[in-house]
């Protein structure tokens, strides 16, 4: 088990997955997300933040320490996101753009 934060912590986790395979990865798939509803104007940096580590920085850190083994296996990623991410809502200022108003 691992945050998909903890960069060194994912490269244990893909090095102890691939181990047994010959150090090949066939698929990768990214489907870790938070969200933290509120206004923009009311959103602390925690929640800000907490967002985009795990979001944007927890696939980053799954991609990065794959890629070689993927590579190896002509394998594949597959980013896993939601509706909300073209879809933007006014409490949702971590997702999608909001609207002035």
């Amino acid at each position: 088990m691992a945050s998909v934060t903890d960069s060194a912590r994912v490269k244990e986790v893909v090095e102890e997955t691939v181990e047994p395979y010959d150090k090949q990865l066939h698929v990768l798939v990214n489907n870790a997300g938070i969200t933290r509803d509120g206004l923009a104007m009311r959103m602390s940096d925690e929640d800000w933040n907490a967002v985009i580590s795990t979001n944007l920085t927890g696939t980053h850190n799954f991609c990065k320490a794959g890629i070689r083994y993927l590579r190896k296996a002509n394998g594949a990623i597959v980013n896993i996101s939601s509706i909300s991410g073209l879809v933007g809502t006014l409490v949702r200022p971590t997702i999608a753009p909001q609207k002035a108003g």
